[in-house]
């Protein structure tokens, strides 16, 4: 039997889909039948550009967003599952993540109440896919103290421990966040931004999606200055456990940072965004210092890896192996939507996670909701 994956990252640039099927003798062994990704349509695009940029909508907006999502993401799965000829009823469940359009963990002090929303009716997911749908595996993480992200962690020590070793798995998405993996422990949390705020600073001065292989990055200068103050902001100064997201690192973060900086003189985008790489790198670098360990090799997935200039940057500034998790055997693309795969079965399963010493939760408890066909 097999599970389906479904995942929307903090990239808001579409979704990722994986037909996984799971050895129920082995909790690291699972075999990626298939796996796509789909790119939002531009109605879905511009909708949630919107909500995240803290746009006033109102609320009919947000209820027809999350209809029209899960309405997407059943048209995508029935799509997926008769193209590689497998019927629903041949499938155990689907684990949905949706799109998250706000999340509010303990450590933004200003906010009274805690809280997390993904979008996409996991409802209308069930009915139209006729299959059992697991999802809104973040908000009891919250409701119990914890920071409702990183979870990926969980599956990465499943499938990237090594004996021996400490090993860090960087997921590089819209936002950043490390593993770290060693004598069977596991920590993980958010570093800092990675491609969110590259895409949206290419996207405003180039009219493009996303900075290809990091290629303009390269071609400018790093402003060290610049960097060194946006290295001060509160967020790299927390301590772990900590999660972040597009509510603070957006334009309007960069834009205060910027007219602070340059004041009346001019300055060149590429140099901009050039810096903003090394942000990525260099608060990475900073959560590396916090947990205070020796690391051996770090494995990277995430649609980040394609962005060649950024990997180079990485195995520049590090003393360590800096390599794609593809070397693992696992496709850098895909592993955040085996992990909502995982998540499913182990919800169906009943069984519980402990993930205090990745998000900060205080009760093991079994992640998500099941809706049932």
């Amino acid at each position: 039997m097999y599970y389906v994956g479904v995942m929307s990252g903090t990239s808001c640039d579409g979704v990722d889909i994986s037909i996984v099927e799971f050895d129920d003798k082995s909790a690291s062994e699972c075999q990626l039948i298939a796996a796509h990704t789909i790119p939002y349509p531009d109605s879905i695009k511009s909708s949630l550009s919107k909500l995240i940029a803290d746009q006033p909508v109102p609320i009919s907006m947000v209820s027809q967003l999350d209809a029209q999502l899960g309405a997407f993401y059943a048209v995508v799965i029935n799509e997926f599952l008769s193209l590689h000829t497998i019927e629903s009823s041949d499938v155990m469940a689907i684990g949905l993540h949706g799109q998250t359009v706000c999340h509010q963990p303990k450590n933004e002090s200003n906010q009274e109440f805690t809280n997390t929303i993904q979008l996409g009716s996991a409802s209308i997911v069930t009915q139209q896919t006729n299959v059992d749908t697991v999802a809104n595996f973040r908000q009891m993480d919250v409701a119990y103290g914890g920071q409702g992200a990183p979870l990926a962690p969980a599956l990465h020590q499943q499938l990237f421990k090594r004996a021996g070793e400490t090993v860090v798995v960087l997921n590089l998405g819209g936002i950043a966040n490390i593993t770290l993996l060693r004598d069977g422990n596991v920590i993980g949390f958010d570093t800092g931004p990675a491609s969110c705020m590259m895409d949206e600073y290419i996207k405003a001065h180039q009219g493009v999606e996303f900075d290809a292989e990091g290629q303009w990055a390269s071609t400018g200068q790093l402003d060290r200055n610049l960097l060194d103050r946006l290295l001060k902001d509160d967020y790299f100064h927390l301590q772990f456990p900590k999660s972040t997201g597009r509510e603070l690192f957006n334009m309007a973060w960069l834009n205060a940072h910027l007219a602070e900086h340059f004041s009346e003189k001019s300055f060149n985008p590429q140099d901009i965004q050039r810096t903003l790489l090394q942000l990525v790198v260099e608060s990475i670098a900073m959560a590396l210092n916090q947990v205070s360990v020796n690391v051996d090799q770090m494995v990277v997935c995430g649609g980040g890896v394609h962005n060649k200039f950024l990997m180079q940057q990485l195995q520049l500034y590090f003393d360590f192996p800096v390599c794609s998790s593809a070397e693992f055997g696992h496709d850098p693309d895909f592993v955040e939507s085996i992990l909502m795969a995982w998540l499913a079965k182990q919800n169906l399963n009943n069984c519980s996670l402990a993930l205090e010493s990745i998000t900060g939760c205080s009760k093991p408890h079994v992640y998500g909701v099941r809706f049932r066909s």
